[in-house]
């Protein structure tokens, strides 16, 4: 497809390096168009299906998710899917810009599945809270601790696209820290 356009200007009499320019600047605006459309489908259409089929349910359960934004914020992993998978095809060629664009949507398919997770803990939290058995064991310190450990992952994760290193090499400098710091 890139070749395609490339040809056509270069038969335009536009000289061959300016071709290739436009080419990937035309490809790379394509790919954020088509990621601005996907944002507006999964927004518009696909959202407003959802919220619909959860006002027409019987349980309360699913208006809790709803209420919590669970959907809306995985709504935002869609531009950013459009964008990871898209962007190497438009930035064939130049592979700091290709590793630069999918490490930074890899960074934030990340955070976005930190938002939803923390989001779906607090629904699950308020669900748990209409029963009569939370009055007895509550599980907030629970949920916190498991969102303790969400927010430590994702920082390993993270950390690791930023190095470009497997998470398995932070994890295991992270226990010959700590082993350092208890000989101490």
């Amino acid at each position: 497809m890139l070749e395609l356009i490339e040809n056509w200007l270069v038969q335009q009499s536009v000289d061959i390096a300016v071709a290739r320019l436009l080419t990937k600047v035309v490809a790379y605006l394509a790919v954020v168009f088509l990621s601005i459309v996907a944002n507006f489908v999964v927004r518009r259409v696909i959202l407003s299906i959802v919220r619909s089929m959860v006002s027409r349910s019987k349980t309360n359960l699913d208006d809790i998710l709803v209420q919590r934004k669970i959907f809306s914020k995985l709504s935002h992993l869609a531009p950013a899917l459009v964008l990871y998978t898209l962007m190497p095809l438009a930035l064939e060629g130049s592979p700091l810009l290709t590793t630069l664009h999918t490490n930074a949507a890899l960074i934030y398919m990340t955070l976005v599945g930190v938002l939803v997770i923390d989001s779906l803990l607090n629904a699950i939290h308020d669900i748990y809270a209409k029963f009569e058995l939370s009055k007895e064991i509550p599980i907030k310190s629970f949920i916190q601790i498991l969102k303790i450990i969400l927010y430590f992952i994702s920082g390993i994760f993270v950390l690791s696209i930023i190095l470009n290193r497997t998470p398995l090499y932070l994890l295991s400098g992270l226990g010959a820290l700590t082993a350092v710091l208890m000989l101490i």
